[in-house]
């Protein structure tokens, strides 16, 4: 009889628990950010929640820590139904922002005297990523699109996922993909399709991680914009005689005319034909971009 007793008690308990995972759950469609930071002043400074109540109720839905403590009450005993959306700021029920963590969310159901423990959890990170720029390479590049150093490329690295920024004169001109621990940004001197002029630039790199965290910026040093540049403003030679003039560029060959004289020239060095006294204007042509240079034809000895 006591084994009989207890075959139907097992059968029974069994029942009760196929019933109960057969039961529908009055919570659906349930939404949780992942993680944030509510110190971070952007557009993840909280955690959004929302979740579908399928009867009405008389709810409260609580923030919990690990060990199911309260640690913020987003809504007391309130009777609701349907769809509902809530966020929470980080704060705890004092108003204070609540220590780096996993949190949880905890749903009471008062008519229907139940508790659920939804599996999503919510970390919160104040932290701000570190970023470290490796090598910068070239440090002179000509974004003119032809082919020969028309960009330039920045190493970083990451202590955790994130998004890195390259920041030229303070402003973002590359945005990376989120990387777990690094990578290369490439920046082609380019806005809107337009190159920028020739000059100096000064370049740092920038991280936020997926809370929205961002750290300080790293220096990554100057680079150069250089299209073609005659080294030296103004040039003096002698009369009738030959004069090397260097002439920075990395095109494969540029244009360039004196007077009468003119042609394409490939290398860096340009020998000047002789001329008589006077003041010329020398000019060169590569891609597009052009430099000028006074040169000054004085007596010969």
């Amino acid at each position: 009889m006591i084994i009989l007793l207890l075959l139907l008690c097992t059968v029974a308990a069994f029942a009760f628990t196929e019933r109960v995972k057969l039961d529908k759950s009055p919570i659906a469609r349930l939404q949780v950010d992942r993680q944030f930071s509510p110190t971070c002043n952007c557009s993840t400074d909280r955690a959004r929640i929302a979740f579908s109540l399928a009867k009405a109720d008389q709810m409260t839905l609580s923030i919990v820590d690990g060990r199911h403590r309260t640690v913020r009450t987003l809504v007391d005993d309130r009777r609701t139904q349907g769809l509902r959306r809530y966020t929470w700021n980080g704060r705890d029920n004092d108003g204070a922002v609540v220590r780096d963590g996993t949190y949880f969310i905890r749903i009471q159901l008062g008519e229907l005297d139940r508790t659920f423990f939804p599996p999503n959890k919510v970390d919160v990170d104040t932290v701000a990523p570190r970023v470290t720029v490796g090598a910068v390479r070239p440090r002179v590049f000509s974004p003119d699109g032809d082919g020969r150093a028309d960009g330039v490329a920045v190493d970083y690295r990451l202590n955790e996922p994130a998004r890195a920024f390259l920041l030229v004169n303070g402003k973002p001109r590359v945005v990376a993909r989120i990387r777990v621990s690094g990578g290369t940004l490439h920046w082609y001197g380019k806005v809107h399709g337009r190159s920028f002029p020739a000059g100096t630039y000064r370049l740092s790199v920038v991280a936020r991680d997926e809370a929205g965290n961002l750290s300080a910026p790293v220096r990554a040093g100057a680079v150069v914009i250089r299209y073609i540049r005659i080294v030296g403003d103004v040039i003096r030679v002698r009369a009738r005689q030959q004069a090397p003039v260097y002439v920075a560029t990395d095109a494969a060959a540029f244009r360039w005319r004196i007077g009468a004289h003119g042609g394409i020239h490939r290398g860096r060095l340009l020998l000047l034909p002789p001329l008589k006294r006077g003041v010329y204007r020398l000019v060169v042509v590569a891609n597009r971009h052009r430099d000028t240079a006074r040169v000054v034809v004085v007596k010969r000895r």
